[in-house]
Formats: C-alpha cells, structure tokens, sequence
C-alpha cells in the first residue's frame, strides 16, 4: 500500500507533500475494520465490496493533482451507485 502511495506521488498525481505515511496508515485501518465488520456480520459482502473504493476515495480526494484527476473519476464512477453522497464530495 505504501509503495503505491509513493508511486503517485512519484509520478505527480497526488501532492508532492502528500503524507505517505498518514495515509497509508489510515488506508489499512480502513480496510482492516471494514473486514472485521463484514466478518461479525454487521456489513454485508455486497457494501463490504464497496466499502474500501469509497474509503480510498474520501481518504485521497484532498491529494489529487490535475495528473491525477482522471484516475479518480474512473474510482467515483466506479462507486457512485454504492454511497453517491460521499463519492461526490
């Protein structure tokens, strides 16, 4: 996840000053609780599948350069349908 995190900034589609570390932490907390809630049966598989696209998406939106802007559409069409509210935002 980190490395993935450092390839976007390396290749200017999030912010030079991105805090790698800060968002990759929060990343893999996200999803860890995301998998925990499906598997004590308080998310079903279907809102557990798009639970970790919107939660890249609100985690990241603030660190999208204009390079990047396209990637990040291609995520919000992708999970508009599951949560629109906070895929837009």
């Amino acid at each position: 996840m980190r490395g993935m995190i450092v390839d976007c900034v390396a290749a200017g589609e999030f912010s030079a000053d991105a805090p790698v570390d800060l968002v990759t932490s929060a990343l893999m907390r996200l999803y860890k609780a995301i998998i925990q809630e499906w598997v004590d049966g308080s998310l079903t598989l279907a809102v557990s599948r798009a639970e970790p696209g919107v939660s890249f998406i609100l985690v990241v939106a603030s660190l999208i350069t204009a390079k990047g802007a396209p990637a990040l559409e291609q995520f919000r069409r992708r999970y508009r349908q599951a949560r629109p509210r906070e895929v837009e935002n």
